[in-house]
């Protein structure tokens, strides 16, 4: 079916190869929209699910503070960036390079390494363990 394109000899574009750019070009992540409270939920990979219920706390100038675990205080400092689409938290998850997968205003869900982890607005609190 050579030629049934329309596009002469153009060759065809994989739409997948495509993605990780029209991701990062429309990505709707910003310190802006970080800014204030949210509770990191849950990780899930391989059909596992790790609950995580961390606080963290972004400030628009790209510093921020976050929790060890989810029954100490939100006290340790730290940074973040988006660059390109990708979000890095620093020092906490520096290992992962985070794409949006779904952002809407009080919750997002982002990839890293082959697993999914949810984010909600707000701290985390007796209401996040289920979620």
């Amino acid at each position: 079916m050579a030629g049934c394109s329309g596009e002469g000899d153009s060759p065809l574009q994989d739409p997948a190869a495509a993605a990780p750019e029209t991701a990062a070009a429309a990505s709707p992540i910003t310190p802006e929209y970080l800014a204030g409270e949210w509770c990191y939920l849950r990780y899930e990979a391989g059909g596992e699910v790790s609950l995580e219920n961390i606080t963290y706390v972004f400030a628009a100038d790209g510093t921020l503070k976050y929790q060890n675990n989810s029954s100490t205080e939100v006290d340790k400092p730290g940074t973040f960036e988006v660059k390109d689409g990708i979000l890095k938290i620093k020092p906490a998850l520096a290992m992962f390079d985070f794409l949006p997968v779904t952002v809407d205003k009080d919750a997002m869900i982002l990839e890293a390494m082959g697993a999914q982890s949810f984010w909600k607005r707000g701290a985390c609190g007796s209401d996040t363990t289920e979620q």
